[in-house]
């Protein structure tokens, strides 16, 4: 649709069913630099839950009013020792199925033997901004540890939906990590590009690096990166209003049949009667 020539589509017309695309999970703890030499976070995550890392997977439930819709998709390629999947998961519902509160909550599983999954932590996404826009693109979900495994990272920040959302108040640390990625991003696509500052790119890389690196051993974040699908136009929310069915009304009695009516014969007369009757009429 198009109104006052902003085009967009609405989400009760939108046939297509959910999808989401399991990137990676990565993160870092002060106890990764504290080590000798330095763990990677898959390292770290293996040490400190138990499991290794290529037997985690994700487990994907899709909300509507708070209620799960559906059943629960998973991964099934092995995330390897860098925790990457880059695996699409669809759902059987649709998005003219979602309500305004819609919700993925996402867990992280291992496994502790045949048939024995341990939960690792879970993760919450929603997927209707506050301007009731479908959210789209890439999005950095913060993963919150199970309390046994939460207990040795470090970290004290409560468990928001996403990281740096709004009401959590972020630290100078968590800021310039962010700036850092971001730096890093557009480094590397200025590198596929190239450039006439080629001899800039490796020292600029191991700056950005060793920054990273320093500030990992602060920093203590599980994140959970997820990608939502693009659209042409922006989805915005619309539910359909669904048609209530008439009242059922309880049927009248029946009404009872009318008895056929037999004809009702004279009374039959006494014979003194009958005498006096036969005195009175004339001879013939």
């Amino acid at each position: 649709m198009a109104e006052g020539g902003f085009a967009y589509f609405r989400s009760s017309d939108v046939t297509l069913q959910v999808k989401l695309l399991v990137q990676q999970l990565h993160g870092s703890v002060p106890a990764m630099c504290a080590s000798h030499p330095p763990l990677s976070y898959a390292a770290w995550l293996a040490g400190a839950c138990g499991v290794a890392p290529h037997d985690l997977h994700i487990s994907a439930q899709l909300l509507v009013h708070g209620m799960p819709l559906g059943q629960p998709e998973r991964t099934f390629s092995a995330a390897g020792s860098k925790l990457r999947w880059n695996e699409w998961l669809s759902f059987t519902a649709k998005y003219c199925d979602l309500s305004a509160d819609a919700a993925l909550r996402i867990s992280v599983y291992g496994t502790a033997g045949p048939r024995e999954p341990v939960l690792i932590g879970t993760a919450t996404a929603k997927l209707f901004d506050a301007a009731s826009r479908l959210r789209e693109g890439e999005l950095q979900l913060a993963l919150r540890l199970v309390s046994r495994f939460a207990s040795g990272d470090g970290s004290s920040d409560p468990a928001g939906e996403e990281a740096g959302e709004e009401g959590r108040v972020r630290s100078k640390d968590e800021v310039e990590s962010e700036e850092l990625e971001a730096m890093a991003a557009r480094h590397e696509a200025a590198l596929s590009r190239g450039s006439e500052l080629a001899w800039l790119d490796k020292p600029t890389y191991q700056l950005i690096e060793a920054r990273q690196l320093a500030l990992h051993g602060r920093l203590s974040r599980h994140l959970l990166s997820i990608r939502l699908p693009d659209f042409e136009h922006p989805v915005l929310l619309h539910e359909r209003s669904a048609a209530l069915p008439p009242p059922f009304l309880q049927p009248p009695p029946p009404r009872p049949r009318a008895l056929a009516q037999t004809p009702r014969l004279p009374p039959r007369a006494s014979p003194p009667e009958r005498a006096a009757a036969a005195a009175d009429s004339p001879a013939t």
